[in-house]
């Protein structure tokens, strides 16, 4: 029985209905600006600066390594590092894979890799260095304020990101390194990438 003081079921309903969705939009809404992660890189760092190599779920997608590959090639960097902000593994890997990726494409490249049990980068830029290689330095970010001093040397560093736990602010921090450094922010690779990301 329908009274006629009282909203109908209809009524009822669509305020209910619209009720919830308002709720539902402000949660979203809250958590999206709550999350620290990386959203946008042009967030962070200049448009044209903000190139992606990668935003999938792993490092290689969208042929990561053929784009890295060549924007090298194109123009023509003297050495290149590959490291990640936080300690992550996949850095190393990922730099592994690009030597492969470089040396397949016939140009002549050295990997070195930087960090806890790897070489001491102290030692080796002490060194007399050979020119006809191209070197790739590969830092899993373990030492504190090394970043900055093994990327003036490589001239360059591209970042291996993982998206769901890296922090937009670790990451402007790291790319603040690197250019106060005298280098140069090459880009980056995300993997792992979260809904949180937008491109």
């Amino acid at each position: 029985t329908q009274s006629n003081s009282k909203p109908s079921l209809v009524t009822s309903s669509l305020i209910g209905g619209v009720g919830g969705l308002v709720v539902a939009v402000a949660i979203i809404t809250i958590l999206y600006l709550c999350d620290k992660r990386i959203k946008r890189l042009q967030y962070l760092v200049s448009e044209e600066d903000a190139r992606v190599f990668s935003a999938g779920a792993d490092p290689y997608a969208d042929g990561s390594l053929v784009k890295l590959a060549t924007a090298v090639t194109s123009e023509k960097p003297e050495a290149l590092l590959i490291a990640s902000i936080a300690p992550d593994e996949e850095a190393k890997k990922y730099a592994e894979a690009f030597a492969e990726a470089l040396s397949a494409t016939g140009k002549k490249s050295k990997l070195v890799e930087f960090g806890e049990g790897k070489e001491d980068w102290k030692k080796y830029f002490a060194a007399d260095r050979t020119d006809d290689e191209f070197e790739i330095f590969s830092f899993d970010g373990s030492e504190k304020g090394a970043l900055g001093f093994i990327a003036a040397k490589a001239g360059n560093a591209c970042f291996v990101v993982n998206q769901a736990t890296v922090r937009a602010n670790d990451f402007a921090a790291a790319v603040d390194e690197v250019n106060a450094a005298g280098a140069r922010y090459f880009g980056t690779v995300l993997y792992n990438v979260t809904d949180s990301y937008t491109g």
